[in-house]
């Protein structure tokens, strides 16, 4: 057997592995998927019915409240008579109200109890008798709602009183104010739900799966198991999560990082939140059979196709080694010294001998000789044929013979896509081909051929006897391809064009140069002709980048100095546009600048999320197309920056001037009190406090200290028999200082002053 065997045998091996694959990769997805979906279903349900039987149970119990507020107002029973009345009306009405507060909570499965609170006598009404609210356990309700002319409120949960359970008990208070109507109220029925009551109503479906009704809070007002209940679980993060959304659902970890299906919805009750959490492990348990069995139809699959497999193999492989038993007698031969050994060498040994020997066969490849021509011109472009006089003999095959000839290779692309996409790129490709052939071959010869969206050609000129120009004559012939193609087909393109070369072995090097070449055109106008001696001159070596251009740009961006910023922003274009940069890398500088750039504002203390937001700076940047549009996008981010950091700065020379002012108002009277030491002490320059100052204060930072010192000597000449020059002592002034800066404000002297205003 050959390799040719083992090659069929391997080949169906990976059909039918790749196929199983496929099929149980399908197959676990499709029951994850299923599953997941019943898990949402299923816990929407539940939510619904137990939204149902708990919205519906606190329903019917406020039903049932408001129909015995009725009552008790048709009796006027919200005026609570004295125990001690002797009269008939009286002494009936307190028995009514006490046979009635006794039934309050009758056949509710949820409440502990009911009772009455009269707002002005400061009294409970309870099954048990009445209570002063000073010395009535239910104080800390009362608190919440005396002042409270809600209709009504919920309390809790808390820890209360139940004088059926004899101990405190986890509950919610439920206050239905009374009358109804007006907003005058007397009373109050205060029922307390049983929290313990109300977690009987719900269940679960799955393992694991837990119910919560929460408050906006967090705090657990039901829980199924009971042992969260009155605790805070807004602590993990996927109860923050229900917390903040309406209804929905989500795949998260809950506290013990484990995955669950957490579904949750509002009550219409009160602000509350209902949540449902099912392990996902045991959404997955019904499951696990079909998992299993999908796993070992695949396994015998993979047994049954692996044997499958050399049985195809060898009755595929019996017509190969016929064909090649009747090509080469000596096969069997080879066969006995050889184990391995290779049939498509054979093969190609056949092919061969065929086509010399067979005429109709070369019919066919002449007919598709353009094509092969161009695949194989490619490859010598590319360098795949390394044989210098292999590429020779397989140009002068198509009449092309560059043997110490100067030639030179272009390369032609379209300069706006939006042109291809109206006529396709196909269509385009091949007229422009046309006319580039019909340009060239008029004074010249060349070979054509097209690699993506770029038309590849070279283009050699014949010898001379004189100083060959080879920039003069490529130059006219290109510009000719260009009106050409613009006048055929209204397309505009631009060329990129090698270095001049006389050797065959350097055919891969042209091709490059012109490749590299037709890059730079993004910087360049439309229908551009770039030479790369032009753009990349010989002994130049790296070119450098504007560094310090960026440098500066960066440094007037953190000074707010907006015009300076577009002027740099200016120079930085302006010389990549001289020095022909192609557009990558210039792209690549303005990456390095803007990196540069947000560290510079993260020292400066700036969070770039704030300054950005949600934008995508790197990538916005990668999407400009051409200099110009580069240039439009860099201003507004520079713009944007500029901006931020001025209304920042505004912020913060508010604060430093408020800071500054409560310094001096504290030190003003120390004569070593000076410009510098306040800047210092708030670690900032002088001539900063000085210039922010007279903008936020609205006047310098020497007027207002000598103000509070004058203002200070005055209260000092009026209120004490101090001398002047104490006086000037004691507010941090020279006398001379003093004398002058008084006389300057009143038009007095000091002793003047006193002289007219003391007394």
């Amino acid at each position: 057997m050959g390799k040719a065997y083992y090659k069929l045998i391997f080949s169906f091996l990976m059909v039918i592995i790749v196929c199983v694959s496929a099929f149980g990769v399908y197959s676990y997805n499709s029951v994850t998927k299923d599953n997941k979906e019943r898990g949402i279903i299923n816990n929407e349900i539940l939510l619904n019915i137990y939204a149902d039987k708990i919205d519906g149970s606190l329903l019917e119990m406020e039903n049932n409240l408001i129909q015995n507020g009725l009552v008790i107002e048709t009796f006027d029973g919200l005026t609570l008579p004295s125990p001690q009345s002797v009269d008939y009306l009286s002494q009936k009405k307190n028995m009514n109200l006490n046979d009635f507060v006794v039934h309050l909570d009758a056949g509710s499965k949820i409440l502990d109890n009911v009772m009455i609170y009269y707002r002005n006598e400061g009294v409970f009404l309870t099954s048990n008798g009445r209570f002063w609210e000073d010395e009535f356990w239910g104080q800390k309700i009362v608190e919440n709602f005396k002042n409270d002319n809600s209709n009504k409120v919920w309390v809790g949960p808390l820890k209360i009183y139940s004088p059926s359970y004899g101990r405190d008990i986890w509950g919610i208070s439920y206050i239905r104010q009374l009358p109804l109507i007006t907003s005058y109220k007397k009373a109050a029925f205060i029922a307390t739900v049983d929290l313990m009551k109300l977690s009987n109503l719900v269940g679960s479906e799955y393992e694991g799966q837990r119910f919560f009704i929460v408050n906006d809070e967090g705090t657990v007002l039901v829980d199924k198991e009971k042992d969260l209940i009155g605790k805070d679980i807004s602590i993990f993060p996927f109860i923050q999560h229900a917390l903040a959304e309406k209804k929905g659902y989500s795949f998260c970890k809950d506290e013990n990082n484990n995955t669950v299906l957490m579904s949750y919805t509002d009550s219409d009750i009160s602000s509350w939140k209902y949540i449902i959490v099912t392990p996902v492990d045991s959404l997955f348990e019904s499951s696990k059979t079909i998992l299993r069995t999908t796993v070992y139809i695949c396994v015998t699959i993979i047994i049954i196709g692996m044997l499958l497999s050399i049985l195809l193999s060898k009755l595929l492989y019996t017509p190969i080694r016929t064909l090649l038993s009747l090509a080469d007698e000596n096969i069997l031969d080879v066969e006995k010294k050889h184990r391995l050994y290779d049939e498509y060498g054979f093969i190609n040994n056949l092919f061969n001998k065929l086509r010399t020997d067979n005429k109709d066969l070369m019919k066919q490849i002449r007919s598709n000789l353009e094509t092969v021509k161009e695949k194989l011109l490619l490859d010598i472009l590319k360098g795949h044929i390394e044989e210098e006089v292999e590429s020779t003999a397989i140009l002068k095959s198509y009449g092309f013979d560059i043997t110490g000839q100067n030639y030179i290779v272009i390369a032609v692309e379209i300069s706006d896509e939006k042109q291809v996409e109206f006529f396709g790129r196909k269509l385009c490709l091949f007229s422009m081909k046309n006319i580039m052939s019909e340009v060239i071959h008029v004074e010249y010869k060349g070979l054509i051929t097209s690699e993506d969206n770029t038309i590849f050609a070279i283009i050699y000129f014949p010898h001379t006897n004189y100083n060959f120009d080879y920039k003069h004559t490529g130059e006219y012939l290109c510009s000719r391809i260009q009106e050409n193609i613009e006048k055929f087909i209204s397309l505009k393109v631009s060329i990129g064009i090698s270095r001049c070369y006389n050797d065959i072995t350097r055919l891969s090097t042209a091709y490059m140069e012109a490749k590299e070449a037709i890059k730079y055109m993004l910087t360049w106008e439309d229908q551009a002709l770039i030479f790369i001696e032009d753009v990349e001159p010989k002994g130049h070596g790296l070119r450098n980048y504007p560094y310090q251009l960026g440098q500066d740009l960066i440094k007037h961006i953190k000074t707010g100095d907006i015009q300076s910023t577009e002027n740099i922003l200016h120079k930085i274009i302006k010389f990549f546009r001289d020095n022909k940069f192609n557009y990558a890398s210039i792209q690549q500088f303005f990456i390095q600048m803007l990196g540069l750039l947000i560290i510079s504002l993260q020292d400066m203390g700036y969070e770039i999320n704030e300054i950005f937001e949600e934008r995508h700076i790197y990538r916005e940047l990668e999407q400009q197309r051409g200099l110009e549009a580069t240039h439009i996008w860099l201003r507004g981010i520079c713009n944007h920056i500029v901006n931020y950091i001025t209304e920042e700065r505004k912020k913060r020379s508010r604060d430093i001037v408020l800071s500054a002012k409560e310094h001096i108002d504290k030190y003003y009277t120390n004569a070593d009190l000076t410009l510098t030491s306040v800047a210092e002490s708030l670690y900032i320059s002088d001539s900063y406090l000085s210039r922010i100052f007279k903008e936020e204060a609205g006047e310098n930072f020497w007027n207002y200290i000598t103000d509070k010192r004058m203002e200070k000597g005055k209260e000092l000449l009026l209120s004490t028999d101090m001398s002047i020059k104490e006086i000037s002592n004691e507010i941090g002034l020279s006398i001379q200082s003093f004398m002058r800066n008084f006389k300057k404000q009143e038009n007095i002297t000091p002793g003047q002053y006193r002289t007219k205003f003391k007394n």
